[in-house]
């Protein structure tokens, strides 16, 4: 039996962070924050207005934030709750349309007004001469309150349009995304617990349609569970059982079986019909799930395949190691229904991943410290 609990494959890197409320918690009792503003006013039970200069509104599932000129003109929101991972790795995304110098999103914003030691990484449009460009910004405070931009990458995105902004941030770096493209990334240790925020500093108008966090689960499953290799025919017309293990810090049972997708090459599908068994006889409940062999992607290259869906708590991803067989040179074992149709190109990275959909949606997500949605 193999198994394995590689790091995060997002589909061969194919996006939002759970909340860590001041303490390390397991996948069951960490919440989750997403809003998509779809009220009259700022939700007050989510956001604290650090600074309240300019105006702020909410009106058709957007929110509108103008600072004004005079200093200090800020119109700055953070999160009550504060975030930081432990284990795992957080992303926070937000979908924003962005017109003007000094508009920001991300962690701990302007961490230089804050007592060091402590960091805070951000997008940010600066004051420039350029328009249509945003920095990727990481800045470091130390405890006698020197102020260090350890990171300034300028990324070209077209203001007055909606874009998606990620900052994927793991116990040793970070890394900043636009509309799903890698744009920068560097080795950094921010042990802080640090909110999330938006911020606007000049009379330009600033629209977020949504803000997402949430927390990518790394998760133990076993391909064809009693198999060492793990060997597959490609051309099957059965179906693959892949066991989703329950750790001493992770609960199979916190996952949502209907949003449960296995594959590989940029393809998946849902699961046939699965079981709860303890597949490793640990004493813990397991979910052991069949894929349709034809419907997972796996041909003669494949090396891996991916499980993923939604817990309690966050999105999650485990993968294993697949040895194709049957495989011969007329076919290189491409299932029959595929062997006439064109190669597939590779996906654009993070399609179809919570974290980065153009429209996240309180559906993807259980309800934080609830059982879930498993039927």
């Amino acid at each position: 039996m193999r198994i394995t609990s590689n790091k995060l494959s997002f589909f061969s890197f194919i996006l939002i962070g759970l909340m860590i409320l001041f303490a390390p918690a397991t996948a069951l009792s960490d919440p989750l924050l997403y809003d998509d503003f779809d009220g009259t006013a700022l939700d007050a039970s989510v956001w604290d207005v650090i600074y309240d200069f300019g105006t702020i509104e909410v009106n058709g599932s957007i929110l509108t934030t103008e600072g004004i000129t005079e200093a200090p003109g800020y119109k700055r929101i953070d999160s009550f709750s504060t975030f930081q991972p432990i284990g795992d790795t957080l992303f926070a995304s937000a979908r924003i349309q962005l017109s003007g110098d000094y508009q920001k999103f991300g962690f701990r914003i302007n961490a230089g007004t804050f007592p060091g030691p402590i960091c805070g990484f951000y997008f940010d449009t600066l004051e420039t001469e350029n328009e249509n460009t945003v920095t990727a910004l990481i800045r470091e405070v130390s405890d006698t309150g020197t102020v260090t931009d350890t990171l300034t990458v300028p990324i070209d995105v077209s203001w007055d349009e909606f874009h998606i902004f990620t900052i994927e941030w793991s116990p040793s770096e970070v890394a900043f995304h636009v509309d799903g493209e890698e744009k920068a990334r560097m080795a950094i240790v921010c042990s802080n617990a640090l909110p999330v925020g938006l911020w606007n500093d000049r009379p330009d108008t600033m629209q977020t349609d949504w803000v997402n966090v949430i927390n990518v689960i790394t998760v133990s499953i076993d391909i064809k569970p009693g198999s060492d290799p793990n060997s597959i025919n490609p051309r099957s017309r059965g179906v693959i059982p892949v066991a989703l293990l329950s750790t001493d810090s992770f609960d199979a049972m916190a996952v949502a079986p209907a949003t449960v997708k296995f594959g590989a090459n940029g393809m998946q599908t849902s699961p046939a019909h699965y079981a709860v068994e303890d597949i490793n006889e640990d004493g813990m409940d397991d979910y052991i799930f069949h894929f349709r062999t034809q419907q997972t992607g796996i041909d003669c290259e494949t090396e891996s395949a991916t499980l993923t869906g939604d817990a309690v708590g966050g999105f999650i991803e485990g993968s294993d190691s697949v040895r194709p067989v049957g495989c011969n040179a007329n076919n290189n074992g491409t299932p029959p229904g595929l062997q006439h149709k064109p190669p597939k190109t590779d996906p654009p990275a993070f399609e179809n991943h919570p974290v980065h959909d153009s429209k996240p949606g309180r559906d993807n997500h259980p309800t934080p410290n609830a059982p879930g949605r498993i039927k």
